[in-house]
């Protein structure tokens, strides 16, 4: 007797063991877990003030720039050319890009027509109705594909997120369009917002879009621009040419209005910072607009 109730006993302590080292390894386990949070946090946020502290340094050295010059028109031109004034900041661990804010098409109030010359002016005229009706089917309301869209049948096929038959909230949801993952270079070319396109920086495939540019116009307008003349208005970018030109421009002229802009409205400033130690990398992107002499931050997104 005393020995079955030695080798319960031994059974039991050794239950007990066995449960207390489960207890402590799922402790451990899960401080590793909150360390490993806490340390995820910690570079996230350094990453974030180096990133904030980089942009503080740019935009300080675009006020020296714009103060500098006594000229209205001498601060135009800065303004117009950031990339010149801007410092080298890859020292102090920051990736520097800065954006016009009209170098991109909106890709949600944009028609039909405007579409198709995009995709086709970015060298993608085979697939420029595809890539259009998988456009329209994930912006739309129904569930109804057009004859080369997709539809949420067609993502649940394949296993991919529905979509969200309303305007694209973010310019990454783009990716998500049936056609456009395979071809991510569209998506320079196109914004959530709805800006006027600035005619002095947007590339070629975005002033496609606009259909009051003529391909005679749109020659003569990239050749204006790239010949480094002055420019202070938009008849002063489109005057000139040959008389088919001329004629052009006055066709285009009020139909351009209000839709494009010489000088840039805002600028995107964007700083990455990579964290080496947690290999995470933080984007902090600042809006800018120009005042008289200094830049003033509109919106701060971080990603």
């Amino acid at each position: 007797m005393r020995r079955a109730r030695r080798g319960f006993v031994l059974i039991s302590v050794l239950w007990l063991l066995g449960v207390a080292g489960a207890v402590v390894g799922a402790a451990v386990a899960e401080g590793r877990i909150a360390i490993g949070s806490a340390g995820v946090r910690a570079a996230s946020e350094r990453a974030h003030w180096i990133a904030v502290g980089c942009l503080a340094r740019a935009r300080a050295e675009i006020d020296a720039a714009l103060g500098a010059r006594a000229e209205g028109y001498q601060r135009d031109l800065i303004w117009r050319s950031l990339h010149s004034v801007l410092p080298d900041l890859s020292a102090e661990g920051c990736e520097f890009e800065a954006e016009v804010v009209g170098n991109r098409y909106s890709i949600n109030s944009a028609d039909t027509a405007a579409l198709l010359r995009v995709f086709a002016s970015a060298g993608f005229a085979e697939e420029a109705v595809e890539l259009l009706e998988a456009l329209l089917d994930w912006r739309d309301g129904d569930d109804e594909p057009r004859a080369f869209g997709a539809e949420t049948d067609w993502y649940r096929a394949h296993g991919l997120a529905e979509p969200s038959n309303a305007p694209l909230r973010t310019l990454g949801e783009l990716q998500r369009i049936r056609g456009f993952r395979e071809r991510p270079e569209l998506q320079q070319l196109f914004t959530t917002d709805d800006p006027p396109i600035a005619l002095l920086s947007a590339p070629v495939e975005v002033l496609s879009a606009l259909d009051a540019l003529e391909p005679v116009l749109l020659d003569h307008l990239i050749n204006r621009r790239n010949s480094g003349a002055p420019v202070g208005t938009l008849l002063d970018l489109l005057s000139g040419g040959d008389s088919a030109t001329q004629a052009a421009t006055g066709r285009a002229y009020a139909r351009l209005a209000g839709r494009v802009a010489v000088e840039p409205a805002a600028w995107l400033l964007r700083v990455a910072v990579r964290d080496r130690a947690s290999g995470t990398q933080l984007v902090v992107e600042h809006r800018v607009r120009r005042t008289l002499r200094r830049v003033l931050v509109l919106e701060e997104r971080e990603w």
